[in-house]
């Protein structure tokens, strides 16, 4: 089974350190918004905020027709459009399962 440590390069993002405490990516999930919480109180003049517990840097370009559910840092040169999937977390997982239950939610003329 792959690592984090295996899959990415955790001196290119900003949450290296939170992740680095983790062995398998889907460990890091359960405190990811808390995370991406308080990296976005620390972001530079580069990120906007665009909306509730959303930041996106100068360089991103969001189409005017997306939208972003927060919290979520979107990064430099960035491309976001119209079609979102939306995945949000409806319950806790059973503890036989390595990683969250989801409702996927796919909603293209929102």
């Amino acid at each position: 089974m792959y690592t984090i440590n295996d899959l990415y390069d955790l001196t290119h993002t900003l949450a290296g350190d939170y992740l680095a405490r983790f062995t398998y990516p889907w460990e890091a999930l359960s405190d990811l918004a808390d995370c991406i919480r308080a990296l976005g109180a620390q972001l530079d003049s580069e990120y906007l905020p665009f909306g509730p517990e959303v930041w996106v840097h100068r360089t991103a370009h969001v189409a005017p027709t997306a939208s972003i559910t927060g919290p979520c840092i979107i990064g430099p040169e960035t491309e976001v459009r119209h079609r979102l999937v939306i995945v949000e977390k409806v319950k806790d997982t059973p503890a036989i399962y390595p990683r969250s239950f989801a409702r996927i939610k796919k909603a293209p003329l929102k």
